[in-house]
């Protein structure tokens, strides 16, 4: 099969550059080991306000992030970042036997919650030109619009995954794949869930000091029959800021098939902005986006771009935002977004966060008008490594959410502090 072959040879792929960087690394001299440690502490209490369109959501989460950095050699180098990532009061579930579990209260009791691995890798750069990353480690690309970090989110976003980079004058250049699901099959067959790609960034001058294009193969294999999801994603990328302009464009096709039916799907999302006090920094941006019923978004960071309610995903939408942000202090930042949201195909629902679940149904509705939303943000550095951050988030409803859920108006707000050592 077409995925099978892909996986194989880009392993290979890997294997061969492993084993190149290692032929034509020089004998390594003696150096001392050394361990760094740095992190994070971050501490949240948010309230959605039917922002799922079910219920309020009020709740308080905890993250502890410790990134510990063992220098084996001038070529070797271990990451090691374990994370305590918690909801205060969270209920956990141990099992109390092979099919059976039980709730069992965290808080204010002798039972603790589990610690987690947010990423463990080995970065092996016998070159300079070139690099092998092995383990669990964050992806992160471009604005994050297809692959990101997702660092908004308690936990994040991690893969599995082997990445080799080669570096050079015009930018550099990432081939990965990533075990998404291990099935354990052995029968000659796919079996797994799969993300393979190559990355390439590039600078082109000051106008271009970003320039990205990517290929993207997601395989699911997962069952009998056919494949419920092969997907191929090609985009590119261009963002750059000059004295007192910016702007970031990207465009991203997909094609494929679903269950052995073709799919096809459609990204744009553009933004430019202005510059007009240099010293408080006040910036006023516009842009527009669109995401055609059948994209699929894939792994992406999507707080920031579709708005901080966290409501919409990007799927058969399409709108424009407007942007103010600026440093009255030094301080301080403060910044509002205003969105716009419209369905891309008025036969079709938009979707939730994730991207898959429908907010409402596609012929419930005749209108077109998803809502306006609004988002007010502050940080201010309270002393050195402490950010206090805060925010809230009104979405207006259009007609289409109206006619689907009357005239509710979600809200969110929260407020955060974040140490880092």
């Amino acid at each position: 099969m077409l995925s099978a072959t892909f996986c194989r040879r880009l392993h290979i792929l890997l294997s061969i550059t492993t084993f190149l960087l290692a032929s034509s690394a020089p004998a390594a001299e003696e150096t001392s080991k050394t361990l760094d440690v740095k992190g994070s502490f971050r501490i949240r209490a948010e309230t959605g306000d039917r922002t799922d369109y079910i219920g309020t959501r009020a709740f308080s989460t905890l993250r502890v992030r410790p990134m510990f950095t063992f220098h084996a050699s001038d070529e070797a180098v271990v990451y090691f970042e374990p994370q305590f990532a918690k909801s205060f009061g969270e209920i956990n579930y141990p099992g109390t036997g092979a099919a059976t579990n039980a709730a069992q209260q965290t808080s204010g009791t002798t039972y603790d919650t589990a610690l987690g691995v947010h990423q463990a890798y080995a970065d092996y750069s016998p070159v300079t030109w070139g690099k092998l990353l092995a383990g669990r480690q964050v992806l992160s690309y471009g604005d994050e619009l297809v692959i990101g970090a997702l660092d908004w989110n308690n936990v994040g976003r991690s893969f599995d995954a082997f990445r080799a980079r080669s570096k050079y004058d015009l930018g550099f250049t990432d081939v990965f794949t990533s075990k998404l699901v291990d099935t354990n099959t052995a029968a000659p067959s796919d079996g797994d869930y799969d993300l393979h790609g190559v990355y390439n960034s590039w600078k082109f001058g000051e106008f271009a000091k970003e320039t990205d294009f990517y290929v993207l193969y997601l395989v699911d294999g997962r069952g009998t029959g056919p494949a419920p999801l092969k997907l191929w994603t090609a985009g590119a990328r261009v963002k750059t800021s000059l004295e007192t302009t910016d702007y970031r464009a990207e465009v991203t096709g997909q094609s494929g098939t679903a269950s052995g039916s073709k799919l096809s799907g459609f990204q744009g999302d553009a933004e430019g902005g202005y510059t007009f006090d240099s010293a408080k920094k006040t910036r006023l941006g516009v842009g527009g986006f669109l995401a055609t019923k059948n994209y699929n978004q894939l792994f992406p960071t999507s707080h920031k771009w579709l708005g901080y309610a966290d409501i919409l995903g990007r799927r058969n939408i399409v709108g424009a935002v407007a942007r103010f942000s600026a440093k009255p202090a030094k301080e301080w930042t403060l910044s509002f977004d205003a969105h716009q949201f419209f369905r891309a195909s008025k036969t079709d629902p938009v979707y939730k966060l994730n991207g898959t679940t429908a907010l409402g149904t596609g012929g419930g509705s005749s209108k077109n008008d998803v809502g306006t939303e609004a988002d007010l943000t502050a940080k201010f550095e309270a002393a050195q490594n402490v950010v206090l951050t805060g925010g809230a988030s009104v979405l207006v409803p259009g007609g289409y959410l109206r006619d689907q859920f009357g005239s509710r108006l979600p809200l969110f707000y929260y407020a955060q502090m974040e140490v880092r050592f």
